[in-house]
């Protein structure tokens, strides 16, 4: 995660080397807006996002990585985002 419209090529990821279908468990981050974007491991290269959300106070989010499965021909990956106790 990062702030809106940030450069990923600097920062530590917030996850790293996450294995696929692997559950990391919450998080707690401070209230605000960011960016998730899901790169390859090792990689700088977003292989999903940027996606911006906003964190509120009080609220639980759940990010679901994914991989196209229905042949639509849409991005090969996606991104799940549920917020299931937001204010």
């Amino acid at each position: 995660m990062t702030e809106p419209q940030a450069d990923i090529s600097m920062p530590e990821p917030l996850l790293a080397d996450v294995a696929f279908k692997a559950n990391t468990g919450f998080l707690s981050v401070t209230l605000g807006d960011y960016d998730i974007t899901v790169t390859g491991t090792g990689s700088k290269v977003a292989a999903i996002g940027p996606l911006t959300v906003t964190i509120e106070g009080g609220g639980e989010y759940t990010a679901i990585g994914r991989l196209d499965t229905d042949g639509d021909g849409g991005p090969p990956f996606g991104l799940i985002l549920m917020d299931e106790f937001a204010p």
